[in-house]
């Protein structure tokens, strides 16, 4: 009776310890088809930037994009400035000649 037990225990024990090796087997087979996928990826990140650099480019452009927009904005500003100040002056000019033609008549 207890040979029997013993068998049936030392034969779980077996199956036991085959499901273990199984099992870290196929845990290193993943480990490894990942390293090969991160190399793979590794590889294709150095053509492409990856996503944070992408993120970081595209505040850049963002801002760049804004700035560009805000010298645009002061260089309009800037030019309806001159353009009123060459009118007042031209009217300036105007009323004066008026006012000293007017005079020496």
């Amino acid at each position: 009776m207890q040979k029997k037990r013993r068998g049936e225990q030392e034969g779980a024990e077996k199956k036991r310890a085959e499901q273990e090796r199984a099992e870290k087997k196929r845990v290193e087979q993943k480990r490894a088809e990942k390293k090969r996928v991160a190399q793979k990826r590794g590889e294709r990140r150095r053509e492409e930037p990856s996503r944070g650099e992408n993120r970081a480019e595209k505040e850049r452009r963002e801002q760049s994009r804004e700035g560009e927009k805000r010298a645009e904005q002061r260089r309009r500003t800037q030019r309806r400035r001159e353009e009123s100040r060459e009118e007042q002056s031209r009217e300036g000019e105007s009323r004066a000649e008026s006012v000293f033609s007017s005079d020496s008549h």
